[in-house]
């Protein structure tokens, strides 16, 4: 009931002239890497208009949107999300990288015998997938460090225990301080795809929708993202 509920507050708003798009309570669920980076400009959002009630969480998990009371979020997949509204954003790459100081990879061969860190959510035992082009790689690696967050695989990036794949956005600072370099340049992970998702898309209050056309400009602002 609570999608209708929420539709016929909304028909309510609209027809009292003097409301505006940017009032009413939203709750936005972001990954927790890319969240870092929008979270800014959601608070300027909220600074511009005290009406607005935000309700931001940085989370990786994948919630239930109706009964969590998210209005929108924003998930990284491989694939559609099953079962709930969603369209596609954008295009992430996820390169290889490594400490600025980490013994130079100048081949396959050679990235196999080094040790990688990897995300919590992958299996210890579980193949390196590269592309290069139109070419897939399935390469058997030693995984000596998993983290369960982007700030925890960057950092033990940078601490030299080994490579690892990382969203390029995420990357992007390290890289340019030099704390981290690029690793065998021409290949990366499979591309991963950054869905936005509703609990229901019949019907979206303009200030959801207004968020989401906000996210979007942002994102595809940052290094790493391509339009779809």
């Amino acid at each position: 009931m609570q999608p209708l509920l929420e539709a016929i507050r909304e028909v309510e708003t609209r027809l009292r002239p003097t409301q505006q798009q940017w009032e009413g309570r939203v709750h936005v669920q972001l990954p927790s890497g890319l969240g870092q980076l929008l979270l800014p400009h959601l608070l300027t959002l909220q600074k511009s208009h005290p009406a607005l009630h935000l309700t931001v969480a940085l989370d990786d998990r994948v919630t239930e949107l109706v009964s969590e009371g998210v209005d929108v979020a924003l998930r990284l997949s491989a694939a559609p999300p099953d079962g709930i509204a969603s369209r596609l954003l954008a295009r992430i790459k996820t390169p290889l990288f490594a400490a600025a100081d980490f013994i130079q990879i100048d081949s396959l061969s050679a990235l196999v015998k080094q040790p990688h860190v990897r995300f919590s959510g992958i299996a210890l035992d579980a193949p390196l997938w590269l592309v290069r082009g139109d070419e897939t790689i399935k390469l058997a690696v030693t995984t000596v460090f998993r983290a369960s967050s982007s700030e925890g695989l960057l950092q033990a990036l940078q601490s030299g225990i080994g490579i690892g794949g990382m969203q390029l956005p995420l990357a992007s600072a390290a890289l340019k301080s030099g704390s981290i370099v690029q690793v065998l340049p021409e290949f990366r992970l499979p591309d991963r795809f950054l869905y936005v998702v509703f609990p229901d898309a019949r019907f979206i209050p303009p200030r959801v929708r207004g968020i989401i056309t906000l996210l979007e400009r942002q994102l595809l602002e940052l290094p790493g993202i391509e339009g779809i």
